[in-house]
């Protein structure tokens, strides 16, 4: 597809304008048959949209919330008793997918239910110590963080299949702007005349969308886009059936292929809408993550406000995604239940049976319809209390939300304070060291055998390859997506005519680590001389450039999905969602790396206390407890640089440091296998 004016949004309803009024039919010539061109059956029915900005009720009182929330989530809903043995064989098993979702729909309310009752509390003001997060916590912002960029780049896709369904529109329509078909414009234009005004309706007095997802809203979003489900679902359905039925045609037979890249196009959006939902519901579980990491043991006694609005954040994101989850349902199960309704209007029925059959259909679709209603009165109750919510939590968090423009502070911002921890801890490993020996047998297990010497597992997890794969690793990932974005960059620039590319993000982002002099040394050091804190420095300076990068990305493909008229079609996407599904789903890359930083911090912090089980040496307690103590000011160390911040000690004698430690853990590991080897050849 054309991209030539790819900033410039194209509205759906300019669809309607396109189709025109001019008289579209003629005459048909003597002898010709009179079969009639066949009708999209396309029904315009009222469609619940969400309140616009200026509207929605803030009311967040018990009385708001139950009247609101509460009272559609307990509703059920009833289905006609046994009809389906009534029904012929192929509205038989329509109607099974009709109870199905119905089934669905009740599962998922059942979830919301429980939520409801929970009580929420209001939003409060927050400034969090952001400096004194751990390593563990910072990581859960940071994927939740992404999660929620994935919805708002999920929401995009949407709006995107929304101009991919315009497109196959404006190429559906034109075959019948000729003025050489008869009956075409009641038959086709008309209907598709409807799909455009519904879907300018559930646009009206929304807000146009700009690219901005720092933090970002949620509600004009599932407004403009989303909300759109049931007609979208419904014309599906309509063209299914007109190619059907052209294709069983003499006369217009050669048309009914025509509808097929319309059909493809609903279906790219329907399964984008399936998309939605799954990110919606990640975006959910991440919160509930990131809540658990703050909660006790680990939560900041003096700043109770971090767990209230995060525990509100996570009540309001779950009950959304049930919500989300219960409106498809009643969606699909009301448009197959149309379905059935037009099929039993039929004469393959008896006249008898098909009004009674049509009235409890009709009846089951009226009940579907005031559910809806009552479920989006309760949505536009959840996304604004959640938008409102996440300007709070979201702009307490900034560090996270605009690394960019906000770097990451050392827990410990005086160089000299950092100075005296450091002094003090060289101090007392050089206390440590005289003292070291083998390690004490240790207990038997339940073989009788006695366990493998605790300072083995030690070794094993600091020497271990992990920590040079997730140095390379992170490398990868920082060259990666630096050549990711300045393609982009490169290709919407080849494409934009001059000027419409106005407001694209730069792509460049400045000071990347990858040339610095610390990964210089440690990338020209042999494997066996990469102590943990060398790599703890790097891999600390590449995940805060990291943290950067992804911004920017996220920056680059919120103008492009919000600000452009591209669609689904366009090839250089599918490589685009490649690297997005890298650095911004659950399960990609990103999220394992950070994951593997959190770990590694948790187990060096393990190791900082006694064992429960495994005996140690006073002196391997002291010098792992030291060992934990000095990552955290290493890690605060790479912060320093980061900030562009004097060191506070020369790098060389940081790893000297860290030289010193690992030699007296590997010398304190030899001379216990010395003493084991001495106790087993002892008669």
């Amino acid at each position: 597809m054309s991209l030539s004016h790819i900033a410039s949004k194209v509205l759906f309803y300019a669809l309607s304008l396109s189709i025109g009024f001019a008289p579209l039919g003629c005459h048909s010539s003597k002898g010709q048959t009179t079969e009639s061109l066949p009708v999209l059956g396309y029904e315009a029915e009222d469609v619940a949209r969400l309140s616009s900005p200026a509207t929605i009720q803030k009311d967040e009182t018990a009385q708001a919330w139950n009247a609101a929330l509460v009272g559609p989530l307990r509703a059920s809903v009833a289905t006609p008793n046994a009809i389906e043995t009534r029904l012929l064989k192929e509205d038989r098993d329509i109607w099974k997918g009709v109870l199905k979702q119905i089934e669905a729909y009740s599962l998922e309310r059942k979830e919301a239910v429980v939520l409801s009752n929970l009580q929420i509390a209001q939003a409060v003001s927050c400034d969090p110590p952001v400096s004194a997060f751990s390593l563990r916590q910072r990581a859960q912002i940071q994927l939740t963080l992404q999660m929620r960029r994935n919805a708002f780049w999920r929401l995009g896709r949407l709006e995107m299949a929304t101009n991919g369904v315009f497109h196959a529109l404006q190429g559906f329509v034109s075959q019948f702007q000729t003025g050489h078909i008869k009956g075409s414009e009641s038959a086709i234009v008309d209907p598709i005349k409807a799909i455009a005004q519904q879907i300018n309706d559930l646009r009206k007095n929304q807000p146009n969308l700009k690219g901005d997802w720092n933090p970002g809203a949620l509600h004009p979003r599932m407004a403009r886009t989303a909300h759109a489900a049931p007609i979208f679902l419904q014309a599906r359905s309509a063209f299914v059936a007109w190619q059907s039925e052209a294709a069983r045609s003499t006369r217009y037979e050669y048309l009914a292929e025509s509808a097929v890249p319309v059909v493809e196009a609903l279906d790219a959006w329907i399964a984008e809408y399936d998309d939605v939902i799954v990110a919606m519901r990640h975006l959910s579980e991440g919160i509930q993550d990131m809540e658990r990491v703050f909660s006790p043991p680990h939560a900041f006694v003096a700043y109770p406000c971090i767990g209230t609005n995060m525990r509100r954040l996570r009540i309001l994101a779950q009950i959304y995604s049930h919500v989300l989850a219960m409106q498809w349902s009643l969606t699909k199960a009301s448009d197959s239940a149309q379905v059935v309704l037009r099929s039993v209007k039929s004469p393959r029925y008896a006249t008898g049976q098909n009004e009674y059959l049509a009235d409890e259909i009709a009846t089951f679709r009226r009940d579907i319809a005031d559910k809806k209603e009552a479920l989006t009165r309760a949505e536009d109750k959840l996304l604004a209390a959640w938008d409102s919510t996440s300007k709070t939590v979201w702009g307490s968090l900034s560090v996270f939300v605009d690394p960019i423009h906000h770097h990451a502070m050392p827990a410990v911002e005086n160089a000299h304070i950092w100075q005296e921890m450091y002094k003090n801890i060289v101090a007392e490993l050089n206390e440590i060291i005289p003292q070291i020996g083998a390690e004490p047998p240790q207990p038997v297990n339940r073989r009788g055998k006695p366990h493998a010497p605790y300072i083995d597992s030690v070794i094993d997890t600091l020497h271990a390859p992990a920590r040079i794969d997730d140095v390379e690793r992170s490398l990868l990932a920082i060259s990666e997506l630096e050549a990711h974005m300045r393609s982009i960059r490169d290709e919407l620039l080849r494409l934009c005519k001059q000027g419409a590319c106005s407001g694209f993000p730069e792509a460049e982002i400045s000071d990347s680590p990858r040339q610095s002099a610390w990964v210089v040394s440690w990338r020209q050091s042999p494997s066996q001389e990469r102590t943990l804190g060398h790599s703890l420095v790097v891999i600390k300076l590449c995940q805060l450039h990291l943290s950067r990068l992804v911004q920017r990305l996220a920056e680059i493909y919120a103008w492009f999905a919000e600000t452009s008229n591209a669609d689904l079609s366009w090839k250089k996407l599918k490589s685009w969602q490649r690297i997005w599904t890298l650095y911004a789903e659950p399960n990609g890359t990103y999220a394992t790396f950070l994951r593997s930083v959190a770990d590694l911090s948790l187990n060096i912090a393990a190791m900082g206390k006694p064992h429960k089980t495994l005996a140690q040496s006073p002196a391997l307690v002291d010098l792992l407890r030291l060992q934990s103590e000095f990552f955290d000011i290493t890690v605060d160390y790479a912060r320093f640089i980061d900030a562009k911040n004097p060191p506070p000690i020369s790098f060389d004698e940081l790893l000297a440091t860290w030289d010193e430690i690992d030699a007296a853990l590997v010398k304190i590991q030899t001379m216990t296998h010395e003493s084991m080897a001495q106790q087993e050849a002892a008669p």
